[in-house]
């Protein structure tokens, strides 16, 4: 069996508003650089877009916390998989 890269994943849960995001994504600065483990953010939906500019080009990937399983619809509050597909590549 082939060997596995370690994943880290940050799971931001209902915490941080944009500004907050902000300033957590400048203190994460460098994180792109860490070896051996790939590093996975899963700001709230609202930030995604500030994680995403922040970490533009890097490694780092980044995560929705959530998404509905249909494409589209009249689901209040839900994320579709092309929404979260704009920004992200992983969904937990």
């Amino acid at each position: 069996m082939p060997e596995r890269t370690p994943l880290s994943a940050a799971n931001w849960k209902m915490n941080c508003t944009s500004a907050e995001a902000q300033a957590l994504c400048d203190g994460l600065a460098g994180i792109e650089r860490i070896e051996g483990v790939d590093v996975v953010l899963a700001p709230g939906f609202l930030q995604l877009p500030i994680a995403a500019a922040a970490f533009a080009g890097s490694a780092v990937g980044l995560a929705g916390q959530n998404m509905h399983t249909q494409p589209s619809g009249a689901f209040t509050g839900e994320v579709s998989p092309a929404q979260l597909a704009e920004l992200a590549d992983w969904v937990i």
